[in-house]
């Protein structure tokens, strides 16, 4: 009996490919940081005189920093910002990206992102591709 159902099994897989490896692609931070709003500030200048300076809301921001683990440089990689098991955000760096080398990147996302809760929020690698072309993709992305 159990040797039918390894045999069931067997075939099941039998002509698919195992999902690919994952890329040794390794985040050491993950951050969406919100903008302060628009404000304005008062002072006196140089010659006495009260101004008021007006300052507009920045851009939201998303920070990822990481290393290149594997043998093979990297000249794309895309991320998933993912918030209570959900993607709310995705980012893509493009470049050569050898390997050790420290990435460190910021990159405009929507302020609809906010607030992002209590859950610890972190970052996938969706796809990577790599300088030789190949591609591998994420067999499990995060839910959009």
């Amino acid at each position: 009996m159990l040797a039918a159902l390894f045999a069931v099994t067997a075939l099941a897989y039998a002509g698919t490919a195992p999902p690919a490896p994952p890329p040794h692609v390794r985040v050491t931070r993950c951050d969406a940081y919100r903008a302060p709003a628009p404000y304005a500030d008062t002072y006196t200048n140089d010659k006495g005189k009260i101004r008021t300076r007006y300052h507009k809301r920045g851009q939201d921001l998303l920070y990822i920093s990481y290393v290149n683990d594997g043998a093979r440089p990297l000249s794309e990689i895309t991320f998933a910002f993912v918030v209570k098991g959900w993607m709310v955000a995705a980012a893509q760096d493009t470049g050569v990206f050898s390997n050790g080398a420290l990435i460190e990147h910021s990159f405009p996302v929507s302020d609809q992102i906010f607030p992002l809760g209590t859950e610890f929020p972190h970052c996938v690698v969706l796809s990577v591709r790599y300088a030789d072309g190949s591609v591998w993709t994420n067999p499990l992305p995060p839910k959009q």
